[in-house]
């Protein structure tokens, strides 16, 4: 996305989000006050039951029909079609209270959520995961001054009018947001171009396929359920305090208008002071278990102090976190779900599971007001308590699902387009192509050691190349002949196939040539091709060595012959902090020096199988692919592989995940000097430590093909 659009996008996004904010809260004060003052407490969880299985149905419905409508389509008409059943409540309310208390309950829970759900699936789909990571705090926090904005706007109303005056607000903040929905819409250069859209018949998956794809979503709706049970549990002992302490419609519309303002004053701050430092402190894991501990902790509070203030206080501390700290690291688990998964699935989850959990808190307040009539506040905030412990436990087994999805997304997104030719050194140097040593030649009686030694310095090409073909080199003398011959354009891929049988008897000799800096540099920069099949430590450590060559060539094929290595014999040992540190050196050269290196021989290295080269002038100097080499060492290599090439994506949504990928492995002090080079002068997120899971390579690979395809189409346009 680019960056123009991309902020027209955002500041659409923040707008849509303030004006829901600002109509959800506002019709969350004018359903409790009416509610509460036509009915008795004790109706409340029937009501919240019945709204649920309302809610239940409406997401059902919702998710069969995004799947075939993209949010796009969906978000807007549901703003607009809520906007006119808020207006027959309005029309209803003056002669029949009780019915319109019930028609705003059944309204406000079961399209609040659905659409809410629906608008973060349109900003979610607006954006790649890594500008949705930069962003999601100026939306999220646009979204928590419409809940300010809400509950001042309720307050002034009941102050001055009635609860029969909010009603047309109400209908005129949904046009609004329908509105908003719309212009985000268009303003979204991947929704416009239809990118966002899943291939056909992607769209119709059964839901177990979804779960099965993005197998995260299932800890992650019973994180929803045991959240929205818990606070359930909570919100009815605040509400039966405040029924006694309240007895009119309009007191009890300015309290709640109060203290939903109040929260949606503490909900901004701590999302524009605090969300993203604590995102990136604690990782998305153990930022979105900060809801269910504050619901466990302000539970305890309550039940050590009963009353009104203990139990706003609690329900208060969890609204603050869920719509801060919690939105902020939950919505980020769907910006790299597939877009038909998340259409389908998004819908269950916040929706489905949000309103399922609201039908079991009324079930158990029931029970426990039946079974415990004398001690059933005590008994309601014990089981948010547990509730909020077991939702802890939960989110910190999300961690490494993050990453995973991740993977996931890059994987698909490739496997969604044709399998291109694509090809590079870095390909190669993850996977070099052996040329074996004239394994299916006839062996030939070997002459003379001086007869070959002659006709290797001084019998000129056509006989130093006979000697060369025809087998082993066994004396030392024909060794160091032969390495001279490195030096020879014409020669030396003969000579590397002589050299590369007898490198483990010669290593020494071998790397003696390749660490002296005054050997010539073409000799030096061909050593490594034989060395990568010299599977010795010694080996090993010597092209370890080479890492800090003057010669950016030297240090580049000593990388690619580590890569080799490591990839055919496990085994070998290459110290990460010693890989680390040449990474580190190459990155901090400057721009000028990390712009400037180049591989003379780029082509002539290539075997005669290989497909054709990668073109580094048509993206970048191959300082990169050295480092992403190296670090093929120490990470997953072919995930990172696919990353590296997502980088050269004009696809900015495949690039974007490359990034959020590569930002969730990279060592810190990498990251930090890499990022420059990666993602140009944007400074590096901070972030938690931590390596991702074992799936993260699994996931990332499904992307590949799409992203090469992406690169040969931007090669042929270039």
């Amino acid at each position: 996305m680019k960056e123009r659009d991309a902020s027209r996008a955002v500041t659409a996004a923040t707008i849509a989000a303030t004006l829901m904010m600002a109509h959800h809260v506002g019709a969350k004060s004018v359903r409790d006050a009416l509610f509460l003052s036509s009915f008795a407490i004790t109706s409340l969880p029937l009501m919240v039951i019945a709204a649920s299985g309302f809610s239940l149905a409406l997401a059902m419905g919702a998710s069969r029909m995004m799947r075939s409508l993209t949010p796009a389509r969906f978000a807007p008409a549901g703003f607009a079609a809520t906007a006119v059943l808020y207006g027959v409540a309005g029309l209803v309310l003056p002669a029949h209270p009780r019915a319109s208390a019930v028609l705003l309950f059944l309204l406000v829970v079961g399209t609040g959520s659905l659409l809410t759900s629906s608008l973060w699936s349109l900003i979610s789909e607006c954006f790649d995961p890594n500008t949705l990571r930069r962003n999601v705090g100026r939306v999220a926090a646009g979204g928590t001054v419409g809940v300010l904005a809400g509950g001042l706007l309720a307050e002034r109303v009941g102050a001055l009018w009635s609860v029969t005056g909010m009603l047309p607000l109400l209908v005129v903040l949904h046009l609004m947001c329908a509105l908003a929905a719309r212009a985000l819409a268009r303003s979204a250069p991947a929704l416009r171009e239809g990118e966002s859209d899943a291939p056909a018949g992607a769209e119709r998956v059964p839901l177990r396929q979804l779960i099965r794809d993005a197998p995260y979503l299932l800890p992650l709706g019973g994180l929803v359920l045991a959240g929205t049970v818990s606070a359930g549990l909570i919100d009815y002992v605040f509400k039966s305090e405040s029924a006694l302490r309240f007895a009119s419609r309009e007191d009890l519309l300015r309290f709640f208008a109060i203290f939903n303002a109040a929260l949606g004053l503490l909900t901004f701050l701590m999302q524009s002071t605090l969300s993203r430092h604590v995102l990136a402190k604690l990782g998305i894991g153990k930022t979105l278990a900060t809801l269910p501990a504050t619901a466990a902790l302000g539970g305890f509070a309550a039940l050590l102090a009963p009353g009104l203030m203990a139990c706003g206080a609690a329900r208060g501390a969890e609204a603050v976190f869920r719509g801060s700290l919690f939105r902020a690291g939950y919505e980020l688990f769907y910006a790299p779900v597939p877009a038909g998964a998340k259409r389908a699935a998004k819908p269950i989850i916040d929706v489905g599971f949000d309103r399922l959990g609201d039908g079991l808190a009324g079930v158990l307040v029931r029970l426990m007001l039946f079974a415990l009539p004398a001690l059933a506040n005590q008994a309601i905030l014990t089981a948010a308590i547990l509730l909020g412990l077991v939702g802890v436990w939960i989110t910190l087994r999300l961690e490494d699902a993050y990453v995973d999805v991740l993977e996931t997304d890059l994987m698909r997104r490739a496997a969604e387009l044709e399998l291109g030719q694509f090809s590079g050194s870095i390909y190669n140097s993850m996977v070099l192509t052996r040329m074996p040593f004239n394994a299916g030649l006839p062996a030939a009686e070997a002459p003379g050691v001086l007869d070959a030694l002659r006709d290797l310095t001084a019998g000129g090409r056509e006989r130093a190349g006979a000697v060369l073909r025809r087998g082993p080199l066994r004396d030392p003398l024909l060794i160091t002949a032969a390495i001279d011959l490195l030096g020879d354009d014409a020669l030396y891929p003969d000579a590397v196939r002589a050299l590369r049988p007898v490198a483990a008897s010669h290593t020494g000799q071998l790397l003696d040539r390749l660490l002296n800096p005054r050997e010539r540099v073409r000799i030096r920069r061909r050593i490594p091709r034989v060395l990568a099949h010299c599977p010795t430590q010694r080996a090993a450590g010597g092209l370890l060595a080479g890492l800090a060559d003057a010669d950016f060539e030297v240090r580049y094929r000593c990388a690619q012959a580590m890569a080799a290595l490591s990839g055919d014999n496990p085994e070998l040992r290459f110290p990460a902090d010693e890989v680390h540190a040449a990474i580190l050196r190459e990155a901090t050269l400057g721009r000028a020096a990390w712009n400037q290196s180049r591989i003379v021989g780029i082509r002539e290295d290539k075997p005669p199988s290989a497909s054709a080269p990668f073109d580094f002038g048509a993206f970048d100097a191959p300082s990169l692919e050295y480092v992403f080499t190296l670090l093929s060492l120490t990470l997953p290599r072919r995930a990172l592989r696919v990353a590296y090439q997502g980088l050269y994506a004009k696809d900015e949504y495949l690039r974007g995940t490359a990034l959020e990928y590569l930002e969730s492995v990279l060592p810190p002090e990498i990251r930090r000097a890499l990022w420059p080079h990666m993602a140009g002068d944007a400074a590096p997120p901070p972030r938690a430590e931590g390596r991702p899971g074992e799936a993260i390579e699994e996931e990332l690979l499904r992307s590949e093909p799409a992203i090469k395809l992406n690169l040969e189409k931007r090669r042929e346009q270039e």
